[in-house]
């Protein structure tokens, strides 16, 4: 999973990106665990004191989209992606005459 975020410093938009795991606590709660990190064009494992995790309640869920929340409350919308993109099952469905 990736998380997204942009930091205004000295009026410049600098992007960081984060990757995490999600792993099952129970079945309304998830851990998200902070592995790696990417800015200014860099990506590198989290050190210890850098690296963080945090727990998660799953308030709705459905086949596209699941809306978590943390232990303060702020909400996270997950949206689902397709896993492989051109995969051979996405070009079936495509395809002319196909159905």
């Amino acid at each position: 999973m990736e998380t997204e975020a942009a930091i205004s410093l000295l009026g410049t938009v600098r992007p960081f990106k984060f990757l995490c795991n999600l792993q099952p606590v129970s079945a309304v709660r998830l851990r998200e665990v902070f592995i790696e990190g990417e800015a200014f064009g860099m990506r590198s494992l989290l050190p210890g004191p850098l690296s963080f995790s945090r727990q998660l309640i799953v308030s709705y869920l459905d086949d596209e989209m699941c809306i978590l929340r943390d232990e303060s409350g702020v909400a996270d919308v997950l949206v689902r992606k397709e896993k492989f993109v051109g995969s051979a099952e996405s070009e079936a469905e495509e395809a002319p005459g196909a159905s």
